[in-house]
């Protein structure tokens, strides 16, 4: 009797333990498959991430090919600038209290000192 109750109790036993490893490795089942799930989503987050930097680099490139084009064209309008004040050539704009018309005064050199030419432009309102 003594042998049943020791055989009966080491039966019960070894199906308790089967059974908490069979929880045990569902348990882990489960978290792997969470975890493939998380990478799986982690890669495809990465690829939607890469395909906006390839995106945006391309864009920054564009931008930055524009400065410095228009940095050419500004120091290209400087040196313009710079040449014509220079060479006294640059004639003083005024505007007229209307605001209608720009007054620019240009020097002639064989007109008498009395005489003082003056042109005037009118501009587009806009």
């Amino acid at each position: 009797m003594q042998n049943q109750a020791i055989s009966a109790e080491y039966v019960t036993t070894s199906w308790t333990v089967v059974r908490g490893f069979f929880a045990r490795e569902q348990h882990l089942v489960e978290h792997i498959s969470r975890i493939e799930k998380a990478l799986h989503q982690a890669g495809w987050q990465n690829q939607q991430d890469r395909a906006a930097y390839t995106t945006l680099a391309s864009k920054y490139e564009q931008l930055y090919a524009g400065y410095q084009r228009i940095l050419e064209m500004y120091d290209s309008l400087a040196k313009t600038v710079g040449e014509a004040e220079e060479s006294n050539y640059a004639p003083p704009a005024t505007v007229s209290e209307e605001g209608l018309a720009i007054i620019i005064e240009r020097p002639d050199h064989s007109a008498s000192d009395n005489e003082d030419e003056y042109v005037e432009e009118e501009r587009n309102s806009v």
